[in-house]
């Protein structure tokens, strides 16, 4: 989602849940075929604003994709944004 529209969403919205997919640039490449640029911009923002209080980090185990380990770095790395409440659960990827 564009920053623009974030801007547009933190005063009207109590809540944001938010799918992260992995912090980690290649891993979100490789999953998502995208840069996840955007969504670091995204976060900055919402810190910045103060309202890290008001999302829920979804962090999935993505098999084939992702580990624990890379889970537990995504992890750290929101906190020291200052988001403290996650969602971890695994994806069930059907063909």
């Amino acid at each position: 989602m564009p920053t623009t529209n974030i801007k547009c969403l933190l005063p009207i919205v109590n809540t944001l849940i938010i799918d992260i997919k992995d912090m980690n640039a290649e891993i979100y490449r490789s999953y998502t075929g995208q840069n996840n640029s955007l969504v670091t911009d995204n976060l900055k923002l919402i810190a910045e604003q103060n309202r890290q209080n008001d999302c829920i980090i979804r962090l999935p185990l993505i098999p084939n994709f992702n580990t624990d380990a890379d889970r537990i770095a995504s992890r750290v790395a929101l906190e020291a944004l200052g988001f403290i409440k996650f969602d971890l659960f695994t994806y069930i990827i059907r063909t």
